[in-house]
């Protein structure tokens, strides 16, 4: 999505719907960046996993310890939260260049030129592209990412939705062959969001059109009725904070290329299966 005009308010509303785990290393990073206790503090605090049927009875159940958290150690914290507060830390004290994107990037001895769509050429000694798994930054340096690109053979959409079910710290369940609906959850169970994951061949879509990518996850569960399957779609088809993508690892023979690196999803995200 393009930010440009928009404020930090609705900018960081745009990822709220991702849990990020802070695991192992992030733990000693968080705490050296001396905002472990903030962090802490935004905890969403899940307490497990509940499998249901169609009818909602709960068939299984998986805590935290299945799903390999170490409670009091490690943290799961809203996206939007985590970035607030990596954003409060930094406003002062870094530049920030809302609605833009780089255009170019031309490494020379003395560093990188940078041209953006709208500002002015700027050189920086390092270039480093967290820019998730559609990376502008990897397009430049490396070429298309299809090239990168192993795709799972699923699709998932997540968005936010009142916490009807009232569910408590928790995350809810109801799979069928070939696709998953869910709900978990959020804000101290003020609020929610809904899950949709389907295998499917390859999608020909708009990464930019909403409306197109909602009418896809509509397809796929249109013929579903077990659970909540049919007041989900209804909610996600209102939600303002949708999120639709292939579910794909990328793989690279390497992650740097002179004076420009790639982090995070750009470079080896894992995937959302994980």
């Amino acid at each position: 999505r393009s930010f440009r005009g928009r404020p930090w308010s609705e900018i960081h509303r745009l990822g709220a719907v991702f849990g990020v785990d802070l695991r192992g290393a992030a733990i000693e990073v968080a705490r050296r960046m001396g905002i472990l206790d903030e962090v802490r503090a935004h905890d969403t605090k899940m307490q497990g996993t509940l499998f249901v049927d169609a009818q909602g009875k709960t068939q299984a159940r998986m805590g935290d310890a299945a799903m390999g958290n170490q409670r009091g150690v490690d943290v799961e914290i809203m996206r939007d939260d985590l970035s607030r507060i990596l954003y409060s830390l930094t406003e002062d004290k870094v530049r920030y260049m809302w609605g833009d994107s780089i255009k170019s990037l031309n490494e020379t001895s003395s560093g990188v030129d940078v041209t953006f769509d709208h500002g002015q050429p700027q050189t920086f000694d390092l270039v480093i592209g967290a820019d998730g798994m559609h990376s502008k930054v990897r397009a430049l340096l490396f070429g298309d990412e299809a090239q990168f690109t192993k795709s799972l053979g699923c699709y998932i959409s997540i968005f936010s939705l009142d916490n009807h079910l009232k569910i408590d710290h928790q995350q809810r369940f109801y799979t069928i062959p070939g696709k998953t609906v869910g709900m978990y959850s959020a804000r101290n169970n003020a609020e929610a969001k809904g899950i949709f994951v389907f295998k499917s061949a390859p999608l020909t879509y708009d990464f930019h059109d909403e409306t197109a990518q909602k009418k896809l996850v509509t397809a796929a569960f249109a013929d579903e009725d077990g659970w909540e399957t049919q007041h989900l779609l209804q909610a996600m088809d209102q939600a303002s904070d949708f999120y639709f993508d292939a579910i794909s690892q990328i793989h690279m023979p390497a992650w740097s290329k002179g004076r420009a690196v790639l982090v995070g999803d750009a470079a080896y995200g894992p995937s959302p299966l994980s």
